[in-house]
């Protein structure tokens, strides 16, 4: 490992900008595995339009098992318009302990100011196959701090297999797919993803908590989209789907996602979320209304 406490096996930072880690190819990759610290940190204000593609982070160099960093990618401190995975090409990231909290998971996007970032077509959880859970153990991508305007996935073509994440026991208070919290974390969007679920979009690969969770002030979020091709994939994970908690935790938008067989139910808005929606009393349903 590098590092003897903390040491990262990658840093960008001081405003570096426009470098390239991997390749928009998954051969040769770089594998970024078993440090001290996080395996990739990009960090510190005018640090930005840096790409990482094509990388195994956090596990064996057969993609296979874990050798875990103390968290994968860690972008934080006003670092802004970094790409975790391009639009053809995504990392492996997978098998990394969990560290102390916030700065542990697969990807943490971490501190006000941290913006406009994207991660886009990435294995989260799992071994290169899709199939098979190599967990990062908090969870698969946490945000908070008043990092805000990021985007999880996009669409269809570009979202993330966010599957077999976190430890049990499940915890209710644990967003161990996504895990967003803290005021000023606002209009962040989780779009086309599948959460919960293997590579062909319907085999049990669960998340050990809850799917999306949105505590402590986060506001605006988007689950969702305005379009079928924007919907998450939120099931099979071993609490709720997306669970909302808080009476400072407003703004959140979930719409037109596919949430089913979820543990411990669909969607959850807890202690005041949101304003307290009264949910809808179902008198009836056909094959084409509610």
């Amino acid at each position: 490992p590098n590092g003897l406490r903390t040491g990262q096996g990658m840093f960008i930072g001081q405003g570096a900008r426009f470098n390239w880690i991997g390749k928009e190819s998954t051969a040769p990759r770089n594998v970024i595995s078993g440090n001290f610290g996080p395996g990739i940190c990009i960090a510190g204000s005018g640090t930005e339009n840096n790409v990482v593609s094509g990388n195994y982070i956090g596990s064996s160099r057969f993609g296979n098992s874990p050798l875990g960093n103390s968290a994968g990618v860690v972008i934080r401190d006003s670092a802004r318009f970094n790409l975790i995975g391009t639009s053809t090409t995504g990392n492996l990231i997978s098998g990394n302990r969990e560290d102390l909290f916030p700065l542990c998971g697969g990807v943490v996007i971490f501190g006000g100011q941290t913006a406009y970032n994207t991660v886009q077509r990435n294995l989260i959880g799992c071994d290169y196959t899709g199939t098979r859970a190599i967990r990062n153990r908090y969870a698969g991508i946490i945000i908070g701090g008043g990092a805000s305007h990021n985007l999880i996935g996009g669409d269809s073509t570009a979202g993330n297999q966010i599957s077999g994440n976190g430890t049990l026991p499940a915890l209710s208070g644990l967003g161990a797919g996504v895990h967003l919290f803290g005021q000023g974390t606002d209009s962040n969007t989780i779009a086309g993803n599948l959460i919960g679920v293997a590579a062909d979009k319907s085999t049990s690969l669960p998340n050990s908590g809850n799917g999306i969770g949105i505590f402590g002030g986060a506001g605006f979020s988007i689950v969702g989209g305005g379009t079928p091709d924007r919907r998450n994939i939120i099931a099979k994970n071993r609490h709720t789907a997306v669970w909302v908690d808080g009476p400072v935790t407003v703004g959140h938008q979930i719409r037109m996602n596919s949430i089913y067989d979820n543990d411990s139910g669909g969607i959850a808005i807890r202690n005041g979320a949101n304003q307290s929606p009264t949910p809808p009393t179902i008198l009836g349903v056909s094959e084409d209304s509610v």
